[in-house]
């Protein structure tokens, strides 16, 4: 988890969206920043009501899926429990999501590691520090990573190519609606082996040769 990278407006570090009767909507969860603050040092406005409209949405839109009564207890149990840090949301939040997806290692922040730089020379640093030997990049890392430098660390870099299934969601007249919070997933889905592989079966990894010819 990059903790000390800057926070970014209108993205998806507080919030993200969830299917509705009337289609998308995003779920926000409201902060108090600074100009280039830090996401380890984003603070969430606790005096605005936003647990309880994000439990309202949830339960309205959700109630009727096959897995809510299994994943709301939990979810509505790790919002009700978060305090001021965003940071500490989000991990509860990663942490909760990947463990339903079958990941079964660890979460480790970037603070947490000696990997100093920025750009491509901190990401090969953390890999070093991890003693990881293969990185898998989002399909933008092809843009700025030295992939050299990657090299000569004896690193693999392999690049995702991202393919969105279809799957089924609630209120299907209005269409498959792509790309919207995991949350939506397992409320359709559930947990365990077949989400896995569903997971997994969207995910491509491709050499940089391959995907510079995407």
């Amino acid at each position: 988890m990059l903790d000390q990278v800057q926070f970014e407006k209108n993205s998806e570090l507080n919030r993200n969206r969830i299917k509705t009767v009337r289609g998308e909507i995003w779920l926000t969860v409201p902060v108090k920043r600074r100009l280039h603050t830090l996401l380890s040092e984003v603070r969430i406005a606790t005096e605005e009501p936003w647990k309880r409209k994000h439990r309202r949405a949830i339960e309205e839109n959700y109630r009727e899926a096959p897995s809510f009564e299994k994943i709301a207890p939990t979810v509505f149990d790790l919002i009700e429990g978060a305090g001021e840090s965003l940071l500490d949301l989000n991990l509860a939040l990663d942490e909760l999501f990947l463990r339903w997806s079958g990941f079964e290692g660890r979460i480790v922040r970037a603070s947490e590691l000696d990997a100093p730089g920025t750009g491509s020379e901190r990401i090969l640093n953390l890999c070093q520090a991890l003693g990881g030997t293969k990185y898998f990049s989002g399909a933008g890392g092809l843009d700025y990573l030295d992939l050299s430098s990657f090299a000569d660390a004896n690193i693999e870099v392999v690049f995702q190519r991202y393919q969105h299934q279809e799957y089924s969601q609630r209120f299907p007249a209005l269409g498959f609606l792509s790309h919207l919070s995991a949350l939506d997933l397992f409320m359709n889905l559930g947990v365990g082996p077949s989400v896995r592989q569903f997971i997994l079966s969207n995910a491509r990894w491709v050499t940089a040769d391959a995907a510079a010819c995407l």
